[in-house]
């Protein structure tokens, strides 16, 4: 009886399926048959309204061509005008007169605009919409459950050998795809379902293959689920189907995890999200298809932080190499179809590539912090300006590129510059070194005119200033006696000065040659901060030493 009442349910499902299918089917062509004859009879109509009125008033259609003409000169008798008379055209004649007027009065039903119906308007019968939209998806839900059941009945009750139950859950997803492939022009959100049901069927009957009977190796049933997720990219981009290429990719992500066996093997679990995303990147090329996108990038990121908390000191390194192809791989991701179509970078597009920056130099400052490598923390963050910056002008010499890529690259590029400095650099080098970037970039503004640069520049002159505070209290707060110019304190503070006054004349020029601008520091602010700073430190300066003096001199 437990093995009757799961059959009876499919059959009954498959029954009802196929009834309501071929009454859909008939519905819609004769619906199709009443428009049309609604249309021929209109057309029919319409076209004997000219011939009756010929019949009944002959004289009135010959002269009508008469009427429309303009007036004829008062010198020319009216007799005259009528001397020659008309050709009185016969039916066919008078058809073809009269059928330029049919066209204009006839208006095609398909032609006229159609308002814009609220959902109960579109589905007026919900038993139907039920039906055709909901009792599909559901009846697939319970196909592949029943499916389910009926093998782990088999399996109980020893009917069938493990081969056979292998073979029998495969055989089912082959067919669930092949349905789907048959029917996908008559009904495509229904095959859409079907290749769903059929992948996830695939995928489970692999696990089970490997975990429960052990039939596979864990190499053998690996290479079997990267096919299963290669035929199913394969499949949606033949179905040109956004979700099937989402169920492709979290079944191949799933697939390591299904298949564990407890052994840490990071590089082949490196190696495999590496040729998931390569797979990922050959579908963006193609398809703009920006869930796929961010989907993906959230699952990698997961995946990669719970292997990031498990690796050992042995294995930084290998995290270190693949976060850098991963980083590249999602940049490129993110850009390949917008300039290959020339298409504009929306905000989820900007997101992404901002969050996958941060994260890949959060990951790499840890895992040079935790091999040891802190001395090239800097050259760290300065490889990271330079990658964006090569990014930034191969963009550039593709015109059609959307110029808002360029500025958020331009803009990484002098964000990963600056922190060069406090990354590499320390005490008085890290303001040294923002002092001459904030001169720099506003020189760089002045000849490429590139706002971003100049906004960068203020910030970076706003930070030079607290690093110099910070440096100067760090010089003079001990108390020591200093030399009176040769002193990290003078030395700092007069070149922060020399850069705030080339930093001025630079904004004074730029105010004679194109004018003020509202978003812009007065220029007045920097030499006033230049002279403030000078005498500042010479305050400092002399406050320590002078105490000192008196002292050696009583």
């Amino acid at each position: 009886m437990d093995l009757i009442t799961p059959l009876l349910v499919i059959g009954a499902i498959f029954l009802i399926s196929q009834q309501r299918a071929m009454f859909t089917q008939a519905i819609s062509k004769l619906e199709l048959r009443i428009i049309t004859l609604q249309e021929t009879i209109e057309a029919l109509g319409l076209s004997k309204e000219p011939r009756e009125s010929k019949d009944a008033m002959e004289p009135t259609v010959v002269d009508a061509p008469e009427l429309e003409r303009e007036p004829l000169p008062t010198i020319i008798p009216m007799e005259d005008t009528l001397s020659v008379p008309a050709p009185i055209p016969d039916v066919e004649s008078s058809q073809e007169f009269h059928e330029p007027a049919y066209r204009k009065s006839y208006k095609p039903r398909y032609s006229e605009p159609e308002p814009r119906l609220s959902f109960f308007e579109r589905h007026p019968d919900l038993e139907r919409f039920i039906g055709e939209n909901l009792a599909n998806k559901i009846g697939i839900a319970i196909l592949v459950l029943s499916i389910g059941f009926f093998v782990k009945y088999a399996i109980d009750s020893n009917w069938i050998g493990e081969i056979g139950r292998v073979v029998i859950g495969l055989v089912c997803a082959a067919i669930l795809i092949g349905i789907a492939h048959k029917v996908k022009d008559e009904y495509n959100a229904l095959s859409s379902v079907l290749v769903g049901g059929g992948l996830a069927v695939f995928y489970f009957t692999i696990t089970l293959a490997f975990h429960q009977f052990h039939l596979f190796s864990n190499l053998t049933a690996f290479a079997i689920l990267i096919t299963v997720t290669v035929f199913a990219v394969a499949l949606s981009l033949l179905y040109d189907k956004q979700e099937l290429a989402v169920i492709a990719l979290l079944g191949g992500f799933l697939s390591p995890f299904l298949l564990s066996t407890g052994n840490a093997n990071y590089s082949g679990l490196f190696l495999y999200l590496l040729v998931l995303n390569v797979g990922l990147l050959v579908i963006a090329y193609y398809k703009s298809w920006r869930i796929l996108n961010i989907t993906t990038f959230g699952l990698t990121v997961i995946v990669f932080a719970m292997v990031l908390a498990q690796l050992t000191a042995l294995n930084y390194h290998i995290g270190l190499v693949y976060a850098t192809i991963l980083y590249l791989l999602y940049i490129a991701i993110n850009i390949a179809y917008n300039v290959r179509e020339s298409k504009r970078f929306i905000a989820s597009d900007f997101s992404i590539l901002l969050i996958n920056t941060a994260l890949y130099f959060s990951v790499g400052l840890y895992l040079l912090t935790e091999m040891h490598y802190e001395q090239f923390r800097g050259l760290f963050s300065a490889s990271l300006g330079l990658v964006n910056l090569c990014l930034s002008y191969v963009l550039f010499r593709n015109k059609k590129v959307d110029t808002n890529v360029l500025y958020l690259l331009i803009g990484i590029t002098l964000t990963f510059i600056s922190l060069t400095a406090p990354n590499q650099l320390e005490g008085n080098h890290i303001t040294l070194f923002w002092a001459s970037e904030a001169v720099l970039l506003y020189w760089l503004y002045l000849k490429s005119e590139i706002k971003i640069m100049r906004h960068t520049s203020q910030l970076i002159w706003v930070a030079m200033l607290i690093s110099l505070i910070i440096d100067l209290d760090v010089v003079y707060s001990h108390g020591a006696a200093l030399p009176i110019i040769l002193n990290k304190g003078l030395g700092t503070a007069v070149f922060s000065a020399i850069a705030t006054s080339l930093l001025a004349r630079l904004v004074s020029k730029e105010n004679i040659e194109q004018g003020a601008s509202e978003s812009r520091i007065p220029a007045v602010v920097f030499p006033v901060a230049a002279t403030i700073l000078f005498f500042w430190q010479d305050l400092l300066r002399l406050t320590i030493n002078l105490p000192h003096a008196g002292l050696q001199v009583a």
